[in-house]
């Protein structure tokens, strides 16, 4: 069976208020990995970009736990942990507590959210039945390994996400910094603004692709599947490393680790 999805939010609640959506928001999963991003509707800027490990911690109840590998509001350090309920009429209930950046403080509150998963067609042209998440290879090295070398260290992360029909990229410039914690002065991930891509494209025909979003100072510089052309594919997709997560793939010149790659069980045009 396969774990690609394509999920769009609903709905955001914080009890005891309404719901409520501001955001275009469609998060990308395939394997353990996702790539999500959240564009605010009004303004068109990014509310809120991620990307990291997807880990199912109970079937049943139904609790996934999110890490944030890139995380445009630097929350690197928490893991969101969501617990889901299939609704009757499909749609995912996610039950949690998170940070509430809009209130003074930022207070962790209970959140309600609302998610429904996009069909993924069932007959696609040619190599378009790729799904995969590739993470760039180069990261931060571990804070013990640091000693005062640490203001030198940065390094550029970068998030790609493939599923039928939707590609996401995520961009984001990482470093550590000093933070004062409980009146002790410690060394803590720091991160600066997340750039993005979210194209689409008809999966079943493989045409009308066009770029949906393109956001921060480095969305011109993210691979693009659109710019790729026709094919809608980068050089050797699905192809020899690929297929096998935790192997290198190059992607526009930057090295990247496959972290998952399925090739959907679907039916090709025309066989």
């Amino acid at each position: 069976m396969s774990t690609a999805n394509i999920s769009t939010r609903v709905s955001l609640r914080w009890p005891p208020e309404p719901a409520y959506e501001t955001t275009d928001t469609v998060s990308l999963s395939v394997g353990g990995w996702y790539v999500d991003l959240r564009i605010h509707c009004e303004s068109g800027k990014v509310e809120w970009a991620m990307a990291g490990q997807r880990v199912v911690e109970s079937a049943s109840p139904s609790i996934v736990v999110f890490t944030h590998t890139i995380d445009s509001l630097q929350l690197f350090d928490t893991a969101d942990i969501g617990t889901f309920k299939k609704l009757s009429n499909g749609d995912d209930l996610e039950t949690g507590k998170m940070i509430r950046h809009d209130l003074p403080g930022a207070p962790v509150c209970e959140y309600e959210e609302l998610w429904r998963s996009l069909d993924i067609p069932k007959t696609v042209p040619k190599e378009h039945g790729y799904a995969w998440v590739l993470e760039s290879e180069e990261m931060l090295p571990n804070i013990s390994m640091l000693k005062q070398e640490y203001e030198s260290v940065k390094v550029v992360k970068t998030f790609l996400g493939r599923v039928p029909g939707h590609y996401i990229a995520l961009r984001q410039t990482q470093w550590y910094q000093e933070k004062q914690v409980d009146g002790k002065t410690v060394l803590t991930k720091a991160g600066g603004e997340v750039s993005g891509r979210r194209e689409m494209w008809n999966a079943t025909t493989g045409q009308n692709a066009a770029v949906k979003y393109a956001v921060g100072a480095e969305c011109d510089s993210l691979p693009s599947l659109v710019t790729a052309g026709e094919t809608l594919q980068f050089n050797g997709e699905g192809e020899g490393p690929w297929r096998s997560p935790g192997r290198v793939v190059i992607v526009d010149g930057t090295r990247f680790l496959v972290r998952a790659f399925e090739e959907l069980p679907i039916t090709i045009n025309g066989e």
